[in-house]
């Protein structure tokens, strides 16, 4: 542990966006390229475990600790992560029908046709599972994190 005065003369960290963006781009790359390379997921996870013990590091050892601020969330990140993954969806399934060479037989259209019966499966799945798996109390999200954002303000004596 390092004394106030180095902390004091630490740079602040203030590259959270540039953190997320970072998840961002890999996620894009993983969820593009999954069908041409099946490891990439498993070596993505593997650069993500190692980075988070290194960030962790420097940002406990080389960064200022600032004031907590509250964020509103991350609700845009959540869009785009949720919008790269159904185009990387398409073009996986894409990539997929149309480079396998034991499907060059098949018309194009019934590849379309397999392509749009696939993709509906599986929205039709992961929007059963998104609705199904849900806990009742986490429809009313927004009350329970001020709640405990408010606890772990008057546990500091911020507010």
């Amino acid at each position: 542990m390092h004394s106030a005065h180095h902390q004091r003369m630490c740079n602040p960290y203030i590259s959270l966006t540039e953190d997320f963006n970072e998840m961002v781009f890999q996620f894009c790359y993983v969820a593009f390229f999954a069908s041409a390379c099946p490891l990439v997921p498993l070596i993505a996870l593997g650069i993500n475990l190692i980075k988070k013990n290194i960030d962790v590091y420097k940002i406990c050892n080389y960064k200022k600790v600032n004031m907590i601020q509250k964020a509103k969330g991350i609700q845009v990140y959540n869009t785009i992560f949720r919008v790269f993954y159904y185009i990387g969806l398409i073009s996986n399934i894409a990539v997929v029908l149309f480079s396998n060479p034991s499907l060059a037989n098949l018309d194009t259209h019934i590849k379309f046709i397999i392509m749009l019966i696939f993709i509906n499966l599986i929205l039709l799945i992961s929007f059963m599972i998104n609705f199904s798996c849900k806990p009742k109390w986490f429809k009313n999200r927004n009350l329970i994190s001020n709640m405990y954002w408010d606890k772990f303000m008057k546990a500091r004596n911020i507010i």
